[in-house]
């Protein structure tokens, strides 16, 4: 820990000017690799959009920047706008670098070189983040404190990944903040998004969940293996559309045991999906003839709080919370 902390303070202090490891450079972003984000926040394109669209993260390119050899990740963004219209375009380009242990990223506003992910650290270390994004809120902070709980190497496509998980202990204590792979960066999250905006790669996004990652050593998709990496899901075409479904929505018994009751009068149900509190599907059931009312086992699911997304036609979707116990 005291090498990293080291590279960290140097890097912080804008002394750090090191090559790029060949090795290190081929863990994290190699060139052609690719992440799609589920997204939907207004700052990554048109407004409401409603967490329906995605980003497109590729490894592109090599650049200097202050003398360091930097790998460019272009960005696009895809998502429907208030008109329910699918629209794409580009943001930002970030940058990053790899040492051994630490991958940095590029702070545009202070053109320097931050500490993003750093890999040698050991079960009870004290980290210490800083936010690369400008401050935009009156309560922003540009520090936050994380304490490593675990070390751990689950396997994807047959091959062993770092992941460091933490949790806060400051600005917020007891916060969990999403775990951080080693060729992947992190799956899903909001690192302290009421006081800074979150970790980079994903630093325009305020929620986001890591859909695919792609490379010449990884084709992992994390998010329901159904859902298409570049999915843009349909949303409803007006709020009028989403007050009617609500009225003839009816979601019984709720809390429930082992099953539910669905119904939509009058219109047909295309599909069911069972979301956890996080937006992962543990469950779909699908009607290719359309039906308004469908009894959804639920006996496989385990006890907690989900959310029911019920997909219709024409109409879009609609949502209702739902208690198992």
């Amino acid at each position: 820990m005291k090498k990293s902390f080291l590279y960290f303070m140097m890097a912080f202090m804008g002394l750090l000017n090191l090559p790029v490891l060949a090795t290190a450079q081929a863990d994290f972003a190699p060139i052609g690799a690719k992440w799609y984000y589920s997204s939907g926040t207004y700052n990554v394109g048109p407004s409401a959009l409603h967490f329906q669209g995605y980003v497109f993260q590729e490894s592109v390119s090599d650049t200097v920047i202050n003398g360091i050899t930097a790998r460019k990740l272009q960005r696009t963004y895809s998502a429907r706008n208030t008109q329910n219209t699918i629209v794409s375009g580009p943001i930002s380009s970030i940058y990053m670098y790899a040492t051994a242990d630490t991958i940095f990223s590029y702070n545009v506003d202070s053109n320097r070189f931050m500490p993003l992910y750093i890999f040698n650290v050991a079960v009870g270390d004290t980290l210490t983040h800083h936010s690369i994004g400008a401050p935009v809120y009156p309560l922003f902070v540009n520090t936050w404190q994380t304490v490593v709980d675990s070390i751990r190497y689950p396997v994807f496509n047959g091959k062993q990944v770092k992941a460091v998980y933490h949790h806060e202990v400051s600005p917020i204590a007891g916060w969990e903040s999403p775990p951080y792979y080693q060729y992947f960066g992190q799956l899903q999250g909001e690192w302290g998004i009421y006081y800074q905006q979150p970790a980079i790669p994903e630093d325009y996004y305020t929620r986001y969940d890591l859909r695919c990652y792609q490379d010449d050593s990884f084709d992992v998709h994390f998010a329901n293996a159904s859902m298409a990496c570049d999915s843009v899901p349909p949303e409803p075409t007006s709020i009028a559309d989403v007050d009617f479904l609500s009225r003839k929505l009816s979601v019984y018994p709720n809390p429930a045991t082992d099953q539910v009751t669905i119904m939509l009068d009058g219109i047909a149900i295309q599909s069911v999906e069972v979301l956890d509190m996080l937006g992962r599907r543990v469950l779909l059931q699908e009607y290719k003839a359309g039906t308004n009312k469908t009894m959804t086992d639920l006996s496989n699911v385990s006890k907690g709080t989900y959310i029911l997304r019920i997909n219709t036609k024409d109409k879009g979707s609609v949502y209702r919370k739902i208690v198992l116990k």
